[in-house]
């Protein structure tokens, strides 16, 4: 089994990111394997800033 953990980068600093990726400091299930992922930006996922999906969802619920 596995898991994504989402790490913010305002967050985040090199000591923390060595510990997590390296140390192995998270607590966990045993075999349980984890994937940090680390987000350095601000927006969103998906398509929430594209403005033609903003228009096409006014369109479908209006």
């Amino acid at each position: 089994m596995s898991m994504n953990i989402i790490l913010n980068s305002d967050h985040l600093n090199l000591l923390l990111f060595y510990a997590i990726s390296k140390i192995d400091i998270l607590v966990r299930p045993i075999g349980v394997n984890y994937q940090s992922i680390v987000l350095v930006n601000h927006t969103p996922f998906g398509f929430s800033n594209d403005s033609q999906v903003k228009q096409l969802w006014y369109l479908v619920n209006s």
